[in-house]
């Protein structure tokens, strides 16, 4: 069976942008002698996957950035950052994203219509006619994206302006989001303030003045193209497609197993290498398109044997006449750790021997392959049959609890109960103990007073009880 590099399946993938750097097209760029190449390896270098050109008040380097990014793993959204009135100390800036492909003169155009004439662009001290809400509308009518550039800190329309003319930005429906990295101002945007009435998708870039800012800070979306209408899915559905680097750092270390390609020797898919998504869990299709037999081979690869008798029947049917002796199934999969292993199993009709190598290593695995990879495969035949029966819902319910670890578990407590009412059963036998220790300690106590007393008269009995002697006359008195 060929061996091939895994592709890519299409599907939707987290893809870090950073939607808001500069180039020496901006006065206040620090490294003036950058090139539109050293822009985007720097881009590339830090690990993204797509950047938004926004120069203050131009769109002059859009065009060159493009170009610089043509054949090279990133995508360059055109775009500027417009200066508005309407700040207690100054302008507040708007953004505008373009789709990638859109041109400087594309972005002139918006310049134009807002006030921004050639001999204004790229000027920090030069704003846009009309409030932010014109600049929003006049970027929607273009087919643009309008986002409030930090609006959190200076020149930010939350930081900078205040009550009716900020909410009035805010509302603005045609405003699609926020730059945003402080909590106080976030809780302004989650739909739960009287005031603004509406929840504002935010994310968070590096506004990169110099080369070495680029990535600096990120966010990743869950997007299937990078285009605008994949970042606009986004920010329609933020809550599942919009991750800060550390929620998507969070993630990223707590995923599951997975199946990474499935490989099949003969039969229907005979030599098909078949790439599933890291989020896949299920295949959906057209009756006689191989769905129930590919999870019959992947169970076949896993070793896993149907609680339902005629289930297994046909899979062993199915196993006989889809890969004959000799047949191979090869399954490529990742489990949470990052580590790859190959499992390879060879259908004989009787033993059915299986191969598991550690393919980050070169190491065989002979351990426990359920233990490993701990998935279920299950056909739909098996399901129907699970969502049917109880007891098999039971069943099914059961094999996703770690038995040893609670049998080992019950065995531990288990023994501390002994141990605790053999404790109880000693302490109850000693304090049983101390009332007639006690009973007998007040009698001693008592007994010594007695004692005590009776030796402060020598003859006690001679002094009470006789009144005469022999010798004459005694008065009861103690000499």
């Amino acid at each position: 069976m060929p061996v091939s590099k895994p592709r890519v399946p299409p599907g939707l993938y987290f893809r870090a942008f950073d939607l808001h750097i500069h180039t020496p097209g901006s006065e206040d760029f620090a490294d003036r002698s950058a090139t539109p190449q050293d822009i985007i390896d720097r881009a590339i270098a830090a690990g993204l996957d797509a950047i938004c050109v926004t120069d203050h008040n131009t769109a002059e380097w859009v065009d060159q950035l493009s170009s610089a990014a043509q054949g090279r793993p990133i995508t360059v959204f055109p775009g500027a950052e417009i200066s508005v009135t309407g700040g207690k100390e100054g302008p507040v800036h708007i953004i505008a994203i373009f789709k990638p492909g859109s041109t400087t003169q594309d972005l002139n155009d918006l310049l134009s219509a807002v006030g921004l004439t050639a001999q204004k662009r790229g000027k920090t001290d030069e704003v846009a006619e009309g409030d932010p809400s014109f600049v929003i509308d006049a970027i929607s009518k273009r087919g643009g994206v309008s986002v409030l550039a930090h609006a959190d800190s200076s020149h930010g329309v939350l930081h900078d302006m205040k009550g009716q003319p900020r909410i009035k930005v805010v509302r603005n429906p045609r405003l699609m989001a926020a730059e945003l990295s402080k909590e106080p101002y976030r809780r302004c945007l989650d739909g739960t303030d009287p005031d603004y009435k509406r929840q504002l998708p935010t994310y968070e870039s590096s506004d990169a003045h110099a080369l070495a800012q680029i990535g600096t800070k990120r966010t990743f979306f869950k997007v299937a193209s990078l285009t605008l209408q994949g970042l606009l899915q986004c920010l329609m559905d933020p809550e599942l497609r919009i991750r800060t680097e550390q929620a998507y750092q969070a993630e990223s270390s707590s995923s599951h197993p997975r199946i990474v390609e499935v490989m099949v020797s003969s039969g229907f898919f005979q030599e098909e290498a078949l790439t599933l998504h890291p989020s896949q869990n299920c295949l959906i299709g057209g009756q006689g398109v191989g769905k129930s037999l590919l999870v019959e081979f992947v169970r076949f690869a896993l070793d896993q044997l149907s609680t339902v008798d005629a289930v297994n029947k046909d899979t062993e049917s199915k196993l006989a006449q889809q890969l004959g002796t000799g047949g191979v199934v090869r399954l490529r999969v990742q489990v949470p750790s990052g580590t790859n292993y190959e499992i390879t199993r060879t259908y004989d009709g009787r033993k059915n021997p299986t191969e598991v190598i550690n393919t980050d290593t070169g190491d065989y695995y002979e351990g426990h392959l359920s233990q490993l990879f701990p998935i279920i495969a299950y056909s739909q035949t098996e399901a129907v049959h699970i969502s049917r029966e109880p007891r098999a819902q039971l069943d099914l319910i059961d094999r996703f609890i770690d038995a040893p670890a609670y049998q080992t578990n019950i065995s531990r407590l288990a023994d501390d109960l002994r141990k605790s009412d053999h404790r109880v059963a000693h302490l109850v036998e000693s304090r049983d103990n101390l009332t007639a220790v006690t009973k007998q300690l007040s009698t001693t106590k008592e007994a010594i007073a007695n004692i005590e007393k009776a030796l402060e008269c020598p003859v006690p009995y001679w002094c009470r009880h006789f009144r005469a002697s022999s010798v004459g006359y005694h008065d009861g008195s103690c000499a």
